[in-house]
């Protein structure tokens, strides 16, 4: 990636994930030696369906975990692109249970697979996170398991990433907050690596130095889960929340210090152009390089958002050269469908953004 030009639409060539080798999956007897869907979803498009990723810092690595309901996915395998490599390519970096612990398309849905050991195939949503510090991927709640449309836990697992084995359940105690909404957010703090996690009507922290819980907010509404956030870790720390809150597309931004939260509004050249789709799962991160953070929401465009004050958020849109990705492939027309499949990746000074399956990884240097 060294002499990408800054503020270019850049297409990674050979990282489409359709032309991914599936031989892992293979080997657990998930499909054929065409992998194609032989009863246990599709091994190349299924891991994205209603699914997100996580970044892992040493390698810039994009990492990918989902699947699950409606028959997409079975494998609850991680796989990763790393962009740090001359030529990129997806590798599998966490296998797949067996064919013979997972689950018939008939069993009621559960938060690990047969052998009790591993979890379950799953929409993923903003659920993935990756700590570096323990080097590990992590999974924070658990919703439409394989194979049904159906489900939902509030375990918490993890993974090394090295060995590929799965800490013990319950090795990380349970989400303390019932969530309202499937796709609850979930983000990191960039720099401690604290996960938060919405709920329907509070956010909660996971504080990864003592493995506990604790309430960061607590609100009246029943929305709260339905949106996109990221933390500017500069200060004492602001969070910013962009989703429904009494209306669409609202700015929150919680002090994570106080807890205190201040509802905003956008303004600038593009602040009527922030629609993060009825999936909630506009890619939004923190770009520490800018001191802004960059939304993408799956129109072809990149927008930065600089705060004005806490209730005040300037949006303009990034005047980018090459070819931006095709608007809405993710989804549908007003769905975007990406969750944590856009990383601020900061040894390359930019951000990378997996939009589908069959498109190429792209990535854009902000600096």
């Amino acid at each position: 990636m060294q002499g990408v030009p800054v503020n270019q639409w850049t297409a990674i060539p050979g990282t489409a994930l359709s032309g991914m080798d599936c031989s892992a999956q293979l080997a657990a007897g998930l499909t054929n030696p065409r992998f194609q869907d032989i009863g246990y979803g599709d091994p190349r498009r299924g891991i994205l369906a209603y699914s997100g990723g996580a970044l892992k810092t040493d390698g810039s690595e994009m990492l990918i975990f989902g699947g699950g309901g409606a028959g997409a996915w079975a494998g609850n395998d991680v796989r990763g692109l790393r962009l740090e490599d001359d030529a990129p390519i997806w590798r599998t970096r966490v296998n797949p249970t067996v064919a013979a612990h997972v689950a018939s398309r008939y069993a009621p849905p559960a938060p690990y697979m047969l052998d009790g050991k591993t979890p379950s195939a799953r929409h993923s949503y903003w659920s993935p996170q990756f700590i570096d510090a323990k080097n590990k991927f992590m999974v924070f709640g658990c919703a439409i398991t394989w194979s049904s449309d159906t489900g939902q836990f509030f375990a918490v697992d993890g993974v090394a990433i090295d060995t590929g084995v799965w800490d013990t359940p319950r090795t990380y105690p349970d989400l303390p907050l019932r969530r309202g909404w499937d796709g609850n957010w979930t983000c990191k703090h960039p720099v401690s690596e604290d996960v938060y996690v919405s709920s329907a009507s509070a956010v909660s922290k996971w504080t990864r130095a003592r493995n506990s819980w604790s309430t960061l907010w607590q609100s009246a509404r029943t929305d709260v889960d339905r949106a996109s956030a990221a933390i500017d870790p500069t200060g004492s720390g602001t969070l910013l929340r962009v989703g429904d809150y009494g209306a669409h597309n609202i700015p929150l931004a919680i002090d994570l210090a106080t807890g205190e939260a201040t509802v905003g509004s956008f303004s600038g050249p593009h602040g009527g152009s922030v629609s993060i789709g009825g999936y909630y799962a506009a890619g939004l991160v923190f770009d520490k390089g800018l001191g802004k953070f960059l939304l993408f929401q799956d129109d072809g465009h990149l927008y930065a958002i600089t705060r004005v004050s806490a209730a005040d958020w300037s949006v303009d849109r990034m005047a980018l050269k090459g070819t931006a990705p095709d608007a809405m492939h993710s989804a549908g027309p007003g769905l975007p469908a990406i969750w944590g499949r856009m990383q601020y990746v900061p040894t390359l000074d930019g951000v990378c953004i997996i939009q589908a399956y069959d498109r190429p990884a792209y990535f854009v240097r902000t600096r």
